[in-house]
């Protein structure tokens, strides 16, 4: 099955519904909740809804946005880097219960034997951001390591590296810590395993054949004039507007969005750069048991594995504090079961997959409704409750809502 544009009557929504989510998205961005909001909606493979609202960027004279209009995807990222994982677990080259000594020796510490790919990916690895960024301005006395960088190794290298001895704050497999350094982890294995950089792996197996022809890991300099461009104050614009606590050397190594740090690195957890409709084919592939079209990324066994929940019982927590007493997080995806996290709905079936990422853009995968639903935004202020000031909630909740079959 490929995507195409068709009438939501075709595919059991009614169209006044569709619409009245149409007038809504214009609302939020006319009472400036954005700047700019791409959402893109569709039903066993029918797109229904696309939109394109607001500003490319802050300048005046700044063009409108575009349906192919570039965001950072931010920790949609992770779905991407789990895909390129489980497609070296189909190769027979990589085991998700298999320690990560095994493929990153340089990983040592108490308990750390112990800690297996699975529970990188599911974030259950007892690593915690905040105690990796003390470990390292502890080793190096500095939160720039931009410093220390020379000609041989990029400030990327240079946190993950530092990383390896950095202690665990739990045993793995007690609790869930969402964490940016496992996943660097995950991104070491795979080059590690393949023998390739993590865009080229990912350009070959997964943009390539998906026909993502507008994703990459940074921004290519010929697609900045295509990228959306927030307010330097905006939350994630800049190192300095990342509202991220206990975590400076991290914000600094990553740069914000507007920055060519971010723009010029490749960090596996957070700066996959693409368009709605490029994701809305990635997104596909789990709704289609691993195919678009008649190109197969990942297997039905895989599909159906990274849309469960692998760690039942297992509570979210940050530092001392548990936030939820079931993280529901699988190989990429959080995946929606009982949970009520704010921003992603409430209509939705618990089969959903889902990711959000900072600044402002989700996604949501319904295979027990067939939907496929992209809300890409440019927020502008941060959210006095630390999460996501965008409506993207209400968005899924309206699209799910026009289902009457």
């Amino acid at each position: 099955m490929q995507l195409r544009i068709g009438a939501p009557a075709e595919v059991g929504m009614c169209p006044e519904r569709i619409e009245r989510v149409r007038r809504r998205v214009q609302s939020w961005v006319d009472g400036k909740l954005h700047s700019a909001l791409v959402v893109i909606a569709a039903r066993r493979g029918v797109i229904v809804l696309q939109a394109a609202v607001g500003q490319l960027t802050p300048d005046p004279a700044s063009p409108p946005v575009q349906l192919d209009s570039i965001f950072p995807l931010a920790s949609i990222s992770k779905p991407i880097v789990a895909t390129a994982a489980m497609i070296l677990v189909e190769d027979a080259l990589l085991g998700l219960n298999r320690r990560v000594q095994e493929y990153i020796p340089e990983f040592t510490g108490p308990g750390k034997e112990q800690v297996t790919v699975h529970h990188l990916l599911t974030h259950t690895a007892g690593i915690d951001d905040s105690a990796v960024d003390m470990h390292i301005v502890q080793k190096t006395g500095t939160t720039d390591l931009a410093q220390l960088v020379d000609d041989k190794a990029t400030v990327h290298d240079l946190y993950v590296e530092l990383g390896y001895d950095a202690p665990l704050i739990c045993p793995p497999g007690q609790r869930h810590y969402y964490c940016q350094y496992g996943i660097e982890l995950v991104g070491q294995i795979i080059e590690r395993v393949s023998g390739q950089a993590l865009p080229d792996f990912a350009q070959e197996r997964i943009f390539a054949p998906l026909g993502m022809n507008d994703t990459h890991y940074g921004v290519p300099a010929v697609l900045r004039p295509r990228t959306v461009r927030r307010p330097d104050d905006a939350p994630y614009a800049q190192p300095e507007t990342i509202p991220l606590d206990g975590t400076p050397v991290l914000c600094r190594a990553l740069g914000g969005f507007n920055t060519n740090t971010f723009m010029e690195s490749v960090w596996a957890c957070g700066n996959v750069t693409s368009t709605a409709p490029d994701m809305l084919r990635f997104g596909q592939i789990f709704l289609n048991r691993g195919m678009y079209g008649d190109t197969r990324i990942l297997s039905p066994a895989a599909i159906a594995l990274m849309r469960r929940n692998p760690i039942p019982g297992v509570g979210s927590w940050v530092g001392n504090q548990q936030e939820t007493s079931e993280a529901s997080y699988g190989y990429g995806w959080s995946i929606t079961g009982n949970t009520h996290y704010i921003n992603n709905g409430s209509l939705l079936s618990p089969e959903t997959v889902r990711h959000g990422g900072a600044g402002g853009v989700f996604i949501w995968l319904d295979p027990t409704y067939e939907l496929a639903s992209i809300y890409f935004s440019v927020e502008l202020q941060p959210s006095p409750f630390k999460d996501h000031r965008a409506n993207s909630d209400l968005f899924v909740n309206g699209v799910t809502a026009a289902i009457t079959e």
